[in-house]
């Protein structure tokens, strides 16, 4: 918890690691140390707690010119996403840029490449993973790397070759639910789903395409069970989005009409 006058405000290990890259971000290096030591416990106490520490331990170290000690932050953050602990994307870009520092340039690319397609419509965060590549000076390591031009913008062909598919699936998904085709849509968008498991736009455009096609064919529990999940997952990645509402409320009155209770 972070202290706040004489109260205690409750935060997420999200909320620590937004605190200390805003301290890293204006240069208070020795703030962002302080924090994390003030809160080792709290951070301690949860996987996505410790990967919060673990990356921002290695910034901090990577600020400090420590880049032995960053190194073993590094390696105990890559330890923990091999477990599956994420955290959110900002802190995915973190450890990216973290790698980068260290030289692991295809780890960093894998990170990068895993926020693109779970935000592949976000012009923000693509920005702030082509300024990692601009940064880092890797225009053109990261051209050679994938065939492109010498010239190619920083970070560009990463970021194309991650999205492409993703964007495709659900472009084709999204027309074809337009003109009526929702069989084919529910199976676009399935495999946008697979590609892209914590995208909550294509979670959402699934979950909408799979109703549909259930008022259309009629009941089909697999597709129903595969709504709900995309459902869950979308609200636990974009919670409080304006579409959520709508969604459950297609999925109960779909429920109802076929006499499932929950």
């Amino acid at each position: 918890m972070l202290e706040k006058g004489l109260h205690f405000v409750f935060v997420t290990p999200s909320d620590f690691g937004n605190l200390c890259r805003v301290q890293l971000e204006q240069g208070d290096v020795q703030g962002a140390a302080a924090t994390l030591k003030k809160n080792k416990t709290t951070l301690q106490a949860s996987p996505e707690g410790r990967l919060v520490m673990a990356v921002t331990q290695g910034m901090v170290q990577i600020r400090s010119g420590k880049l032995k000690d960053a190194a073993k932050a590094v390696e105990e953050a890559m330890a923990l996403r091999a477990g599956e602990t994420r955290g959110d994307a900002s802190l995915q870009l973190d450890m990216a840029d973290a790698c980068m520092a260290g030289g692991r340039h295809d780890e960093a690319d894998g990170i990068v490449a895993e926020v693109a397609r779970n935000a592949h419509d976000s012009e923000a965060l693509l920005a702030k993973a082509r300024k990692l590549y601009d940064e880092a000076g890797r225009t053109e390591a990261c051209a050679k790397l994938y065939d492109e031009a010498e010239r190619t913008e920083a970070g560009t062909a990463v970021l194309a070759l991650a999205t492409a598919d993703v964007r495709k699936l659900n472009n084709e998904g999204v027309v074809l639910a337009q003109r009526g085709d929702f069989r084919t849509a529910v199976d676009k968008l399935q495999t946008a789903c697979a590609e892209a498991p914590h995208n909550p736009r294509i979670m959402m455009n699934a979950v909408w395409v799979i109703l549909k096609y259930i008022d259309q064919a009629g009941m089909d529990e697999k597709m129903i069970e595969a709504a709900r999940r995309h459902l869950e997952e979308a609200e636990r990645q974009g919670p409080g989005h304006t579409r959520i509402a709508g969604l459950r409320l297609h999925l109960k009155d779909v429920e109802s009409r076929f006499g499932i209770q929950r």
